[in-house]
């Protein structure tokens, strides 16, 4: 599947899915086994793109001390390399200016395929000017929603709505998508590829146990709760706590489809 049909699929509403085999050579990826992850985390440029998984996944650190907390999995079609992030490693909370991230080359995988699921069918288009009935009929009907969002640094930011609502007036609508983190560095292509370039000696070595190694450091995270409005308004974080706004260029929402 080429990356420019992934993007425009993902523009129209398909879901991103990763199939994976783990390389059994790696000691810790014993035996051989399948996975797959969903990620309804997207952000978009151009065909280039990250995505990533909620942060629910249970991580557990033995050295120096027990220590237990959430992370994410992030992957890109930028390099051939992923990321996790721990997002319960802030110091201080939802405000933190910095999360550990882990930076591991793509050969822990003997393979790893990109998955679409064509699940949710577009409702609503800031630039078609049409309706919203359809948007409240999802909400009558008690349905799950997402988000494409086009905003002024010319990123496609796709997410899950996790809650949707219309009023006060007969044609508005808000969306709230969930608070979620990544690090900066996946809004760009060339900050990416310098992410990478500064550890591919490290990930790309395996010590005398075969094992893969990983480089940890530090990254300035970017938080991406946004409150959009149907008038072409959006508020982040940042927004909501100086009571400000800024502007998208474009917005396209999504519902599940129901099979009938």
């Amino acid at each position: 599947m080429q990356d420019e049909e992934i993007v425009q699929r993902l523009l129209n509403g398909a879901s991103l899915r990763t199939f994976m085999i783990p390389d059994p050579l790696i000691p810790s990826n014993y035996p051989e086994h399948w996975e797959t992850y969903d990620l309804p985390h997207v952000i978009l440029n151009g065909n280039y793109f990250w995505a990533k998984t909620r942060n629910e996944h249970l991580y557990i650190n033995y050295v120096p001390e027990i220590t237990i907390g959430l992370n994410a999995f992030c992957y890109t079609n930028i390099r051939d390399f992923f990321c996790s992030i721990e997002v319960s490693s802030g110091e201080k909370g939802l405000l933190s200016e910095s999360y550990n991230t882990c930076i591991m080359d793509k050969t822990r995988y003997r393979k790893h395929l990109w998955r679409l699921a064509d699940n949710y069918q577009l409702i609503w288009d800031s630039e078609e000017n049409n309706s919203p009935e359809l948007l409240f009929e999802g909400i009558r009907s008690g349905l799950r929603f997402k988000i494409a969002m086009l905003d002024s640094e010319g990123a496609w930011n796709i997410h899950p709505v996790c809650i949707p609502a219309f009023g006060p007036g007969p044609d508005e609508f808000h969306l709230y998508t969930p608070w979620d983190i990544y690090p900066a560095f996946f809004r760009s292509v060339n900050e990416t590829t310098k992410a990478f370039d500064l550890c591919k000696e490290i990930i790309t070595t395996r010590n005398d146990d075969n094992q893969a190694l990983a480089e940890k450091f530090k990254v300035m995270p970017f938080a991406s709760f946004y409150h959009i409005f149907h008038d072409g308004k959006f508020m982040t974080l940042n927004d909501v706590l100086r009571g400000s706004f800024c502007r998208y260029q474009r917005l396209r929402v999504f519902v599940e489809k129901i099979s009938t």
